[in-house]
């Protein structure tokens, strides 16, 4: 009997069962490795076993428990014991997990902040994987795993060397489609940055064309042109929202500017079509509204009427507790500042006077947007404290 699945949960681990020993279900088959259920006193465990008798194989599930019993982090499947099972030979004792692979998850139809969740979980366990100086080198969606209870996720099979990994890609034949091509080209000195390749592989999975500015850089054939480390990868994804915040503001922005152009050629084609008397009329109105908007002008500071805005949102940004509720209240900022120029646009005539405004109204703007984004990047994301 062979299942796909439901081996990834902590909350199996405390089921109690009659009688101390259960007969091994074998949930999994690797190039490498089986990895078997087995009860013992009472509790599931993993056991991982040599698929062969093959030498190397063996050093490597001996190397692999080495590595992975120095590993404590939530995303990551604890090791228990190397031990030799009276049945399965010698392997692995490994925590057991109810769940299913990252292939199985996506084919739920998990929600985008379920997912942005599960990439940020993926990017804490590797970057906890190489401040110990490991390279995964097998970051594929088997080897990820998500819970059932909570959608937590789990990294398996890590702490290959370099040259482990050239030898399950070209002596077993092992699947190079995750694989970096300084890897499947037996390059001598594979880093970090060919697990960065691999995560772009899955990133383009979780998340299709969503987010490719990051992705493609992952999969860039020069690993000089990727990320230098996954903690640099993982700030460019904490930032990922400052690119829609932009753009949504400048559009807004865009907006504003074609009302303001369309009403303009409006009020000339009223002009053009009004009789002598009612183009005196309206002659006399505008010459009066436009004594009025010049003396609003010589009246308005424009860079204190900024700093007004910045000043009723500086303290909520900076009372904010994490990034995303920041950005929210920035959004007022920016609401604030269109509406401010959509009137004094309205009250600006001459070609002259619509420049000095402008200029004097982005340096300010300007100045202090980028104080309120660097107080913004100080605060922690909501995914990274997940």
């Amino acid at each position: 009997m062979k299942e796909t699945s439901a081996f990834f949960s902590q909350t199996d681990t405390n089921h109690t069962f009659s009688g101390n020993t259960h007969e091994p279900v074998l949930l999994r088959s690797t190039g490498l490795s089986n990895l078997y259920r087995i009860c013992k006193d009472g509790k599931y465990y993993i056991f991982k076993t040599s698929k062969s008798n093959n030498e190397h194989v063996r050093q490597l599930l001996k190397r692999e428990y080495e590595i992975g019993k120095e590993c404590s982090h939530p995303n990551i499947v604890s090791m228990i014991a190397y031990k030799e099972d009276a049945t399965l030979g010698e392997g692995i004792l490994m925590e057991y997990i109810e769940g299913r692979t990252l292939s199985e998850f996506l084919n739920e139809a998990p929600t985008l902040s379920l997912r942005c969740k599960i990439f940020s979980e993926l990017l804490s366990a590797i970057i906890y994987i190489h401040q110990k100086g490991l390279v995964h080198n097998d970051i594929k969606p088997d080897n990820i795993l998500i819970s059932t209870n909570g959608n937590s996720l789990k990294l398996l099979d890590f702490g290959l060397s370099d040259s482990d990994a050239h030898y399950a890609l070209h002596t077993l034949g092992c699947s190079s489609k995750y694989a970096s091509p300084e890897l499947i080209k037996h390059e001598e000195r594979v880093d970090v940055r060919s697990d960065i390749y691999s995560i772009g592989c899955v990133m383009k999975e979780i998340f299709g064309n969503k987010y490719s500015h990051i992705s493609h850089r992952c999969l860039k054939e020069d690993k000089e042109s990727r990320y230098r480390d996954v903690t640099q990868l993982a700030n460019t994804w904490k930032k990922r929202n400052d690119i829609w915040i932009a753009t949504m503001f400048f559009s807004t922005l865009f907006i504003l500017l074609l009302l303001y152009v369309s009403f303009s050629v409006k009020q000339e084609q009223i002009i053009e079509t009004t009789s002598k008397h009612d183009s005196y009329i309206i002659k006399q109105k505008q010459k009066e509204k436009e004594a009025d908007r010049k003396q609003a002008q010589q009246e308005i500071s424009v860079p204190s009427k900024i700093k007004s805005f910045y000043l009723i949102v500086a303290d909520s940004v900076k009372n904010a507790s994490h990034q995303e509720e920041a950005q929210q209240v920035m959004m007022s900022f920016y609401q604030s500042l269109a509406q401010y120029q959509e009137e004094m646009l309205a009250k600006t005539i001459s070609p002259q006077e619509k420049d000095i405004f402008l200029k004097i109204y982005t340096e300010e703007m300007n100045k202090y947007n980028d104080i309120l984004w660097d107080i913004i990047k100080e605060k922690p994301s909501v995914y990274s404290q997940e």
